[in-house]
């Protein structure tokens, strides 16, 4: 069982998100004040919790009958958490700290798509989000491989948006890796040699890195005098015009 929990900062109350996998019966999905379970401790803490059997931990607050193991991961923009992504087993320890680094991997991507859906106001583009939301946590939990998920993910997304090419970046240090990208089928020939696996340095994509480090989204284009030449140059040099 495998969904997103958003917090309420009105009411400070935790509320799920309709796109829960594996489970059956939504109406198990109550909400309920922050203060409350393993969920609302890992939105307090800013940390996952992992608890291998919930019946011998007095912060487990039971919804669904039956569950045994728990491990919930915060969803955050920046410094600000604003849920948590929570996994479910009837299975005693039923996961371990791989599942946990992979969750906050997951999460770190999940964040800025349930942030977007929040702040639509059209009913269409909330539609659009909430099924993008639901794709890509059925590519999260197909795979324990963290390349494969990543892959995946970064897949839904690329064709979610309609772009051309889509690319998971990982920042470390003053350097820039990509670690999974898509390319779309009007991807240009130039556009589809692949950087996987490829080490740039930071400076090369300077609005890129500002995000990473900001959790805020920024776009960068060919004629935008606000983005860095380098980055610029990158997209001429694939036929881009934004991103």
């Amino acid at each position: 069982i495998v969904g997103v929990e958003l917090l309420d900062e009105a009411s400070g109350r935790v509320v799920a998100h309709p796109a829960y996998l594996g489970l059956e019966d939504l109406r198990y999905l109550r909400p309920f004040p922050v203060t409350e379970g393993i969920i609302g401790a890992a939105i307090r803490s800013g940390q996952p919790v992992r608890v291998e059997d919930v019946t011998r931990d007095a912060r487990y607050r039971q919804d669904i009958p039956g569950i045994r193991s728990e491990l919930a991961v915060p969803l955050k923009i920046a410094d600000r958490v604003i849920g948590a992504i929570n996994t479910e087993s009837h299975r005693e320890a039923a996961y371990t700290e791989t599942d946990e680094r992979l969750r906050a991997v997951v999460a770190g991507m999940l964040a800025p798509i349930i942030e977007n859906a929040r702040l639509r106001a059209s009913a269409e583009q909330q539609a659009h989000d909430l099924d993008l939301l639901f794709r890509v946590q059925v590519a999260a939990s197909a795979s324990l491989d963290l390349e494969t998920v990543l892959g995946g993910i970064v897949e839904q997304v690329g064709r979610a948006l309609q772009v051309t090419s889509a690319y998971v970046i990982e920042l470390n240090g003053a350097q820039l890796r990509v670690v999974a990208e898509y390319f779309g089928p009007e991807a240009s020939a130039p556009e589809r040699i692949s950087d996987l696996h490829v080490w740039y340095p930071v400076e090369m994509f300077a609005a890129a890195a500002r995000a990473l480090r900001t959790g805020q989204s920024a776009q960068i284009g060919v004629d935008d005098p606000e983005t860095p030449e380098t980055e610029r140059d990158h997209l001429r040099q694939y036929g881009g015009r934004t991103g």
